[in-house]
């Protein structure tokens, strides 16, 4: 450990630490005994004592001895209070990879003392803060996540932030921002942290967001080196899209194995989807199965509404409409549009379920009104047939269209062009805008 001969006398004499007599030999302190000394000094309202600690190793480029500074400035601390100063000193120190001062130094990032309020940044200083085990800056990303302050909201990875902040022993604020977010019903009590949560990866994740595919390949290399499934799966991202790196296949095929291997829910999803499509690898819906099972057995939402799909179509697996039906639930259990609008769809065949038009209608009008194309086409078979609601051909032909133009699927424009043909709507009918508002 590095030791400070030069300092020993000065030390001595301002802070009173040890007698020193000329013809004794010097009595040696590393910056950490002089660290430790100046927050025992601030524990006591010594604050000129730990100023001239925290001076001593700071001068000599001490990142730990900055951020006290940093830390002093920003309180007002035995100084004037600087806000200026106390960024500057934070950032030295954030720089040399203090724990302590990223986290200092995203929190004057995000009031935006002494600089410009930037909740980006505070994003990723706390971050390469949390990757070093710092429990306070999990707590601040789950704020962040929490509010969408800087990152797209979401109260799961909220929760998650505030749940690893806990493990790491930030248990009564971090479990408190917990506790309030199922008080308030945006998560169940008996909510689970996903494990694969990774700082690095979110640094990856803004970076691609801002197309800076570069520092998105140094980030979640960085994650994937430490172990991260999340990382790994990135970069065979990176290398199958030609983001930051060279295209390669194999590099990229290479990585998301090497993720579903490791069980990484996403990874054999993603497995699921090349052997579904045939793209890079020899087609087989048997496989896709098989890889699709692995990641609903894991909760993956995109592999229970592929594998409902399957089991309903009798695609790669046996036909089985219950078990089509119960993964249908799972996702749509997850929000995922596909499976209202597919669970809409049994209801009006009555597969899997007791046949039910108002259920299909209730079911496709989750998601119609998103989007969801093959939901609005459920709705226009019942108008069209006046099939659990009142009979109206021109909704109908309405639905129609608009399942086309959202779709190009050239089904939906002949079933809307069948109409013209039976003289249900004239040949020179103008589709309206749909309201999907109810009554």
């Amino acid at each position: 450990m590095k030791k400070w001969l030069s300092l020993l006398l000065i030390l001595a004499m301002i802070c009173g630490i040890c007698g020193v007599h000329a013809e004794e030999e010097p009595i040696t302190f590393t910056a950490d005994e002089i660290k430790k000394a100046a927050w025992k000094a601030i524990d006591e309202k010594s604050y000129e004592k730990a100023l001239a600690y925290f001076e001593l190793i700071a001068e000599r480029g001490d990142a730990g001895g900055q951020y006290g500074l940093g830390y002093l400035y920003y309180m007002g601390l035995g100084v004037a209070q600087d806000y200026e100063k106390a960024a500057e000193y934070s950032r030295l120190a954030a720089a040399q990879g203090e724990v302590d001062a990223l986290y200092g130094y995203g929190l004057l990032c995000y009031e935006g003392s002494g600089m410009e309020r930037s909740f980006e940044k505070a994003m990723e200083y706390w971050c390469k803060s949390a990757a070093l085990g710092g429990c306070d800056a999990y707590e601040a990303i789950g704020e962040l996540f929490r509010d969408g302050e800087g990152v797209e909201q979401n109260d799961k990875k909220a929760a998650d932030y505030f749940l690893k902040a806990v493990e790491l022993g930030e248990t009564e604020e971090a479990q408190a921002c917990f506790d309030k977010m199922v008080k308030e019903g945006r998560i169940p009590a008996d909510y689970v942290m996903d494990p694969d949560i990774d700082p690095m990866c979110e640094l990856g994740l803004m970076a691609v967001n801002h197309k800076d595919y570069d520092r998105a390949l140094e980030y979640y290399g960085k994650a994937a080196e430490a172990g991260s499934r999340r990382g790994i799966y990135n970069l065979g991202v990176l290398y199958l899209n030609d983001l930051g790196v060279e295209q390669s296949d194999e590099k990229g095929m290479e990585y998301i194995t090497r993720a579903a291997a490791a069980g990484y829910p996403l990874a054999n999803t993603a497995l699921g989807n090349f052997y579904w499509l045939g793209e890079g690898v020899e087609q087989s819906s048997e496989k896709a199965a098989e890889y699709y099972a692995i990641a609903a057995e894991q909760g993956e939402v995109t592999a229970q509404s592929m594998l409902g799909y399957m089991y309903y179509a009798g695609e790669g697996v046996g036909k089985d409409y219950d078990k089509a039906i119960s993964y249908y639930q799972a996702a749509a259990a997850q929000g995922d549009r596909m499976s209202f609008s597919n669970l809409g769809w049994a209801y009006y065949e009555g597969n899997g379920v007791e046949q039910s038009y108002e259920k299909a209608m209730e079911y496709s009008m989750k998601t119609a009104p998103l989007g969801e194309y093959h939901a609005c086409d459920t709705i226009a078979i019942l108008y069209r047939d006046g099939l659990g609601v009142e009979q109206d051909v021109e909704k109908a032909a309405d639905l129609f269209w608009m399942a086309w133009t959202l779709s190009g699927d050239q089904r939906f424009k002949d079933e809307y062009d069948q109409l013209i043909k039976e003289g249900k709507i004239p040949a020179d009918y103008t589709p309206k805008e749909v309201s999907f508002e109810t009554k």
